[in-house]
């Protein structure tokens, strides 16, 4: 019968197997919140703060905002434009519905339910500052996010007045205890308004329709950057990115400063391909015309992303660029890269084609309007869809004059092959074929491609898209100084993962063992079956989380007994990996290794001789087995001699010296010449022989006692050469010679331990010491000592207030004394 041990660690990432193909922007069930556009809102005639939904059937539709709830009736292939600041009364120059609050949790969602699929988008237009996004529904959220918007900005507004616009993020919360973790990443020296910085990690927790913002400071031009902060969460959460408002690409001078927001994708449904159209702001009248393009940023996560990024000219196919772009996990890159209003500066320009080694996700910004001198053109940001995220229906509206835009634009990306390209003609704009209204669909054909395109202007109000093959539709749109833009549509299959969890096992101790989890998604849950002689120590299993690489440690009890256990790991798309584990290993052997002195008594004058013995009842060392003994001593106290084998011609013995200031260490080595030599039980291998080295003329009598040695948890490795027998030998780490002398670290009591920990140690002479608390990674959180230890007993008591409750290990290296202790620390 098996003994399950199943946990969910707490800010890991669950997640159920909700995903399918099916999923895409419309639903039944949505939440979303307001980031907020430029502070200023100077009861202009343009204050827009309009929620669009679009039915595909008769639908009754809830939405609900602080507590109150209205219903709409809506018809099918029909829009319902509602304006939110009716929900509750701007003030104070801001809507009251946006989130300017940061770093505290908040009630501000609006929640919609639908009986029949509704597409839904937000947006937000003030004076001059304008954007708008899609809303996805809850069943397209995820677990993982990372952040990306633009640059923070500061920027004069007067003689004596500045503006600080940061990027950020909103995050939503659909069920009760979502539990977060914000890994704060991005340029060195961004700040939150709550005082976060780049590199440190925070963990919240939300109930239903709680929102937790992200924001940076907005100081510096240029400098400072969120982009990269990822969110992780153990319940689905979606995903809000935003910048208050910037130009584009960035300085306070380049006039047109807009609104940027968009509802991300979960890292999951990221793709490694993305086709992207050159948006439509061509103006006769200027020189500008053509010249400049969009700007692009992607952002990577995982180490060693190569993206390449080719663009064509939308009239002739002309290869314009050939670019590629090599970031890490939580790293974006951004073209064009140096953010200079200059004629020289051209960024993606005509028909783009991405393709990258690892799922990215790209975003497409629109520049500013001194960009291409019209007042018309302002800066927004469109998340890109993958061609994997491509899909065959999509419902949508077109916003109108009443919210400042003048007109809009539909970019279409459309499967098909030459020789199939007659299924273009079943790509139909509200009924009516686009192939019969657009003949061009039939010859723009994206270079090297399977994909045509089509850049049509588009009405006010709700349109369907409907064709036999899948296609990708971006939805963007400009008025005076202000301008819009998101997806149409898009699919959330999982595409971003890479199988079942990885578990590996490191030895880094005799019998205690490093557990490597590692999964692109994250892992949701870890099980243990058949558990045997074996402690499982995984307190610091979420600490460890490096993207989505976990670790904890295991510990064989007795390592003269049998172990067993059986590890497995769940990730959050709920694939799971399995690893069994036992000791010995399978065809492994391990050894006790003793030392036996060759006679209990020794006067000064003699040398010490000590024979090496095997001393274990299981196992014998099979023949070509290669494998080292280390022998470590002082200096000060002693001289190594030699190493006389036991072994005759069977091995090569060869014997290499390393010195410190402190410690000295033998290592001697055995290399199998035959296979005829058997070292069994309480076979001698050889002696060691040590010279007393004494300061004075006083010649004291010492015993040299080999089996008061302690064992450790360090293993002494034998090298697998020809022989299919591996062979491991459990070794003390110190060899050392008693004589009279003592080395003691007291236990510490009580354990656990508060706020002071006391301790005491003894050592036979002045020697150097280093004393310290280490965490269960090996790095040093407490220093106690690092110089000479004195001559005898020495009593410690230390202050452990500043150390967060855990488990750690106090390590003494004093001499000939190597040891440590387990601490628990609690608040």
């Amino acid at each position: 019968m098996k003994t399950i041990i199943s946990f969910l660690v707490m800010f890991l990432f669950a997640f159920g197997l909700s995903h399918s193909q099916d999923i895409s922007s419309y639903g039944r069930h949505f939440l979303f919140a307001i980031p907020p556009n430029d502070t200023d809102n100077n009861e202009t005639d343009l204050n827009v703060l309009k929620l669009y939904i679009t039915a595909i059937e008769q639908s009754e539709v809830l939405v609900t905002y602080n507590g109150i709830t209205n219903t709409y009736n809506i018809d099918a292939n029909s829009t319902k434009e509602i304006d939110l600041m009716n929900q509750m009364q701007h003030n104070n120059f801001k809507f009251a519905q946006e989130v300017y609050e940061t770093g505290t949790v908040k009630n501000k969602s609006f929640e919609v339910t639908s009986n029949r699929d509704i597409s839904i988008s937000v947006l937000n237009s003030k004076d001059k500052t304008a954007d708008s996004f899609v809303v996805f529904p809850t069943n397209a959220w995820g677990n993982n996010y990372i952040h990306l918007a633009y640059w923070d900005l500061q920027h004069d507004v007067g003689l004596f007045e500045t503006k600080y616009s940061g990027s950020g993020m909103l995050i939503i919360a659909n069920e009760d205890n979502t539990l977060l973790t914000v890994k704060y990443k991005g340029k060195a020296g961004t700040t939150t308004l709550n005082g976060k910085n780049v590199g440190e990690i925070e963990n919240i927790t939300l109930n239903h329709g709680e929102i937790y913002s992200i924001r940076s400071t907005g100081n510096g031009e240029l400098k400072y950057d969120l982009s990269g902060t990822q969110v992780l969460s153990n319940k689905p959460v979606g995903a809000i990115s935003f910048h208050q408002r910037t130009s584009i690409p960035g300085q306070q001078w380049v006039n047109g400063k807009d609104h940027l927001v968009e509802m991300i994708t979960p890292v999951t449904a990221w793709g490694k391909k993305y086709v992207c159209l050159q948006l439509n702001r061509e103006d006769k009248e200027s020189w500008f015309q053509k010249k400049w393009g969009d700007y692009f940023r992607g952002i990577a996560s995982v180490d060693g992303t190569i993206v390449s990024c080719k663009s064509y000219d939308l009239e002739t196919g002309e290869l314009l660029d050939n670019l590629k772009f090599e970031i890490d996990a939580n790293q974006f890159f951004e073209y064009n890269g140096s953010k200079l209003s200059t004629t020289s500066n051209k960024s993606i320009r005509g028909i783009s084609v991405w393709e990258s080694n690892k799922p990215f996700m790209l975003m497409q910004y629109c520049y500013s309007a001194d960009w291409d001198g019209k007042s018309n053109y302002d800066p927004f940001m469109t998340l890109a869809v993958p061609t994997e995220q491509y899909v065959e229906y999509t419902v949508f509206n077109v916003p109108g004059e009443s919210s400042g835009i003048l007109y809009s634009y539909a970019n279409l990306l459309v499967n098909a092959s030459d020789t199939e390209k007659e299924i273009l003609k079943t790509m139909k704009l509200d009924g009516i074929s686009l192939a019969d209204q657009f003949p061009q669909l039939l010859l723009n054909k994206v270079p090297n491609e399977d994909l045509f395109w089509l850049r049509l202007p588009i009405s006010q109000g709700n349109h369907i898209i409907e064709s036999d093959t899948k296609f990708g539709a971006y939805l963007y749109g400009f008025g005076e100084h202000i301008s819009y833009g998101h997806t149409t549509s898009q699919g959330f299959k999982v595409i971003n993962n890479d199988g079942v969890p990885k578990i590996e096992l490191t030895e880094v101790g005799c019998g205690e063992y490093r557990i490597s989890v590692s999964d692109s998604s994250g892992i949701q849950n870890l099980e243990f079956a058949d558990v045997s002689n074996i402690t499982i120590d995984t307190t610091d299993f979420y600490k460890a989380v490096n993207t989505f690489h976990y670790s904890f440690n295991i510990y064989v009890q007795d390592i003269n007994l049998d172990c067993k256990a059986t590890i497995f790991a769940t990730d959050v798309l709920g694939f799971t990996g399995k690893l069994v584990f036992t000791f010995p290993e399978e065809e492994t052997k391990y050894y006790q290794i003793q030392l036996n002195p060759t006679k209990p008594i020794f006067e000064t004058t003699d040398k010490i001789k000590a024979d090496i013995k095997i001393t274990t009842e299981y196992w014998d060392i099979y023949p070509l087995d290669n494998f080292e003994l280390e022998v470590e001593f002082d200096p000060a106290k002693y001289r190594f001699e030699s190493f006389e084998s036991s072994l005759g011609d069977d091995y090569i013995i060869s014997e290499r010296l390393d010195t410190s200031d402190a410690i000295n260490k033998c290592i001697i080595k055995f290399e199998a010449l035959t296979d005829t030599t058997i070292i069994n039980s309480d076979s001698v291998i050889g002696a060691i022989v040590f010279n007393y080295r004494w300061n004075n003329d006083i010649s004291p009598s010492f015993t040299a006692d080999m089996y008061a040695s302690p064992y450790s948890t360090r293993c002494i490795k034998s090298k697998k050469d020809t022989v299919t027998t591996p062979v491991r030998m459990c070794a003390p780490e110190i060899f050392a010679i008693e004589m009279g002398e003592n080395y003691n670290l007291s236990k510490i009591a009580p354990n656990p331990i508060s706020n002071q920990i006391e301790f005491s140690i003894t050592v036979p002479f002045d020697t150097q010491g280093q004393i310290s608390i280490i965490d269960l990674n090996g790095k040093i959180v407490k220093d106690i000592l690092s110089g000479t230890v004195s001559n005898g007993t020495s009593d410690f008591k230390v202050d452990t207030k500043e150390i967060p409750a855990g488990v750690y290990i106090l390590k003494v290296q004093a001499g000939l004394m190597n040891t440590q202790q387990k601490i628990i620390k609690v608040d």
